[in-house]
């Protein structure tokens, strides 16, 4: 058993399902938000990326720190793999020839605010959040 199949295994066990991954990442990253994205690792052959997220959090005082999202959550809601180590903890986001940083958020935000559930149109519902870089 791999790591992510432990942690997925390890989430199943705790009674977490996609919905509830879902549901505390649209509490985390509520419409308009600015998900930062760093590149943790591109392998060998240039056909796969390790990406993590991370949003601005401010408390009421406005202070404003760096707060990282959650790898395995996004995983689980796009169905796609991540990595859980200290050095290249992200998301796993294969393929080429675009900015793969927006792909993930772009994908994130659909399937986050999607048109079945939301009423967004297709174009508008994958731009509900933001991506930049760090």
């Amino acid at each position: 058993m791999n790591a992510n199949e432990s942690a997925a295994q390890a989430a199943r066990d705790r009674g977490e399902t996609r919905d509830d991954d879902a549901e505390y990442l649209r509490q985390m990253l509520p419409p308009g938000t600015t998900v930062y994205t760093v590149l943790r690792h591109i392998s060998r052959s240039g056909m796969d990326r390790v990406i993590s997220c991370h949003v601005i959090l401010k408390d009421d005082c406005n202070n404003a720190s760096v707060g990282w999202v959650p790898s395995g959550r996004i995983a689980r809601v796009l169905g796609s793999g991540w990595r859980d180590d200290p050095k290249r903890n992200g998301n796993h986001v294969g393929g080429v020839g675009m900015d793969m940083g927006w792909h993930l958020v772009y994908t994130l935000s659909f399937a986050l605010y999607g048109k079945e559930k939301y009423g967004q149109e297709a174009d508008d519902a994958g731009r509900v959040l933001t991506q930049r870089w760090l």
